[in-house]
């Protein structure tokens, strides 16, 4: 797992540094791929790390007070990593199926718009985690990784909300943004007059085999990292099985490695 995190971290890396080498002016695009790429960075390199610490050191056990704030801060960059995500996929979908519309969108002051919604929506999710009261603090065994978890119904219900909010709706609407654009260019294709010239089709081919990779790409992440969230909140299966988290934590690494992909769109 630390193996395929230290390739994933290496690859997003040379992503950045391969835009703003190609890019001395970065596009507001460009700003949002690396918005993204830098919230993978952190939680591939740093924070999946730091969740499998007691693996390692067995010995290692988290006070309550710092499992909750690393937990609340686990899923607020978790969290807006599939919202940079969903706007960036929004961004390409009104540059493709709309873009007479596109010059309103590709502004500075919508980039850090859409940057800012996905960090409010977590930061609010989170804040009940915060200041509210009805939530316990346990170590798994057998790696003593911690976990927070609600006392009472109404604070199952906020669980609850956070997954919505913050995976659920996101992830769903990317995929159907990018399923859009892949429909839009097929569209187009099979709608067009017989003579077009070699750089239209050109284009239009182009077009197709971004939004074909696009969707390939979300649903690769999509496979790699819902497994380990419906185990675990709806299953229950960790608590019978907790060897099978490092699978799920390998699963989740690779597909995190999968995900630099969106910066060959």
């Amino acid at each position: 797992m630390t193996l395929i995190a230290f390739f994933t971290s290496l690859l997003i890396i040379l992503f950045i540094i391969a835009i703003l080498y190609r890019h001395t002016k970065p596009s507001e695009t460009h700003i949002q791929i690396i918005h993204l790429l830098l919230i993978y960075l952190v939680v591939t390199s740093i924070l999946d790390q730091t969740t499998s610490v007691t693996i390692y050191f067995p010995s290692v056990k988290l006070s309550s007070t710092n499992c909750r704030n690393f937990d609340v801060v686990y899923h607020i960059f978790a969290g807006s990593g599939h919202w940079a995500a969903f706007m960036l996929s929004l961004n390409r979908m009104i540059a493709v199926v709309f873009p007479h519309h596109y010059a309103r969108f590709n502004k500075r002051s919508a980039t850090v718009a859409t940057i800012l919604i996905g960090w409010l929506i977590l930061l609010a999710c989170s804040l009940p985690f915060f200041v509210g009261s009805g939530w316990y603090v346990t170590n798994v065994p057998p790696w003593n990784n911690c976990a927070v978890l609600p006392m009472t119904h109404g604070n199952g219900k906020i669980f609850q909300a956070r997954a919505i909010l913050s995976i659920h709706v996101p992830i769903s609407g990317t995929i159907v943004l990018y399923v859009l654009i892949l429909l839009s260019q097929l569209r187009k294709k099979f709608n067009r007059d017989g003579a077009v010239d070699r750089k239209m089709q050109a284009t239009l081919e182009r077009r197709i085999l971004i939004g074909k990779m696009l969707c390939a790409s979300q649903l690769w992440d999509l496979a790699c990292y819902l497994p380990q969230f419906v185990l675990a909140n709806y299953l229950n299966v960790f608590a019978k099985n907790p060897h099978l988290i490092l699978l799920m934590w390998a699963l989740e690494s690779c597909g995190d490695f999968g995900t630099p992909n969106i910066g060959l769109g």
